[in-house]
């Protein structure tokens, strides 16, 4: 089995293409647009103490595009919608073991100092991962 993150970021990477910069929180000096997959909002940390039993990880997909830019919700938009798709990808169980439930857009024009320093705009897309 695949971990829930690790497999959220290639399957993200591989469905962006050149189009976007994907990678998990912290990340450092990269240009927008960008997909950052970070802990969720409640964390939630898998647990495997209970044998048999399914583990949950629920991932913020932060959706990221520059301050400057003049149509930065519809690029937000965008980004948000490849997250969607990505996540309702019925092929996703069979590959890494996990399968997505894309719980919706959480925010929108969230300003993202506070993310490793990159100044810009995202709006954030909450996922749960079950593997």
């Amino acid at each position: 089995m695949t971990a829930p993150r690790e497999a959220l970021v290639r399957r993200l990477a591989a469905a962006a293409g050149s189009s976007a910069t994907v990678g998990s929180a912290p990340i450092r000096q990269a240009a927008p647009p960008l997909l950052i997959v970070a802990p969720g909002t409640p964390y939630l940390r898998p647990v495997d103490a209970i044998p048999d039993c399914s583990v949950s990880v629920r991932l913020d997909v932060w959706c990221v595009t520059t301050r400057e830019d003049v149509n930065a919700q519809d690029t937000q938009d965008a980004l948000a919608e490849l997250v969607r798709q990505v996540a309702e990808d019925p092929t996703w169980q069979p590959v890494d073991g996990c399968v997505a439930v894309y719980l919706g857009a959480e925010r929108g024009n969230v300003a993202t100092e506070d993310l490793a320093g990159i100044p810009g705009l995202a709006t954030i897309v909450q996922l749960r991962v079950d593997a």
